[in-house]
C-alpha cells in the first residue's frame, strides 16, 4: 500500500506513524485545547501503557508494551504555518531523548508521530485505477493528542478510518477534498493504537 495523498507536505518527513488532532472546532481537539497540547513540549515522558485493537475502534485492545523496546518519548512543539506542531519520538531513556533532539542526530527512533491542527495522511486501497470519475477508496489514519494534570500525563490515540464512496480526480488521484476532518468518527473505524505516558522530567 502506497501513500498517495496527504493534507500537509510535512507528514512525508515522518515515517513509522503520522498523528494528528482533529478538533470539533479550530479551538478544540478531543476537549483539549491546543495550548494544554503545548504543555508536553520540552518534556520527557514514559510510556506506562501501549495498546492496540486491530478489528475495531470500540475499546483500546490488548497491550503491546511488552514488544515495545523504546519506552520514553520527548514531544517537541513547533509552529507551522501558525499553528503549533508537537513531533513526538520515542528513546531508550532520557539521555537518548536528549541525543535524538540535537540537530546532529540522525538515529531513527522506534516510533514517531506528529500531532497537528487539521492534518491527516490517506493512503489508497485497491483496486486502483487513474480514470477520472472512477470510484475508490483510502484508508485514512488520524489521531489525537491529549495532555492531563497540567502536562503530568500525555494519551496518543491513532485512529484508522476506511472511507469508500470517493471519486478519482482529473490527475489520476483519489480525491478527498470532501473528508470533513472534523468530523471522522462519522466513517468506520477499523483500528486503534493508544500511547499514555507520564512525566519523568525536563528535557
Amino acid at each position: 500500500m502506497s501513500i498517495t495523498q496527504s493534507r500537509v507536505a510535512a507528514l512525508s518527513l515522518i515515517a513509522a506513524m503520522s498523528v494528528v488532532a482533529c478538533g470539533d472546532d479550530g479551538d478544540t481537539q478531543s476537549g483539549s485545547s491546543i495550548a494544554n497540547v503545548e504543555q508536553a513540549a520540552d518534556r520527557i515522558y514514559e510510556l506506562t501503557s501501549h495498546t492496540r485493537n486491530e478489528t475495531s475502534c470500540d475499546d483500546d485492545g490488548e497491550s503491546v508494551i511488552d514488544m515495545t523496546e523504546e519506552r520514553y518519548f520527548a514531544p517537541e512543539v513547533e509552529s507551522f504555518f501558525g499553528f503549533p506542531v508537537a513531533t513526538v519520538a520515542s528513546c531508550m531513556s532520557p539521555d537518548q531523548c536528549r541525543e535524538r533532539r540535537a540537530e546532529d542526530n540522525d538515529d531513527f527512533p522506534e516510533w514517531s508521530v506528529l500531532v497537528e491542527e487539521d492534518s491527516w495522511i490517506s493512503s489508497r486501497i485497491p483496486p486502483f485505477s487513474d480514470t477520472p470519475g472512477d470510484a475508490c477508496s483510502v484508508l485514512l489514519q488520524a489521531s489525537t493528542m491529549v495532555v492531563d494534570d497540567g502536562g503530568g500525563m500525555v494519551r496518543i490515540e491513532t485512529r484508522q478510518y476506511l472511507i469508500d464512496g470517493l471519486f478519482v480526480d482529473k490527475e489520476g488521484f483519489c480525491n478527498t477534498d470532501q473528508l470533513d476532518s472534523g468530523n471522522f468518527d462519522q466513517y468506520p473505524c477499523q483500528s486503534i493504537e493508544v500511547y499514555v505516558g507520564t512525566y519523568v522530567e525536563d528535557l
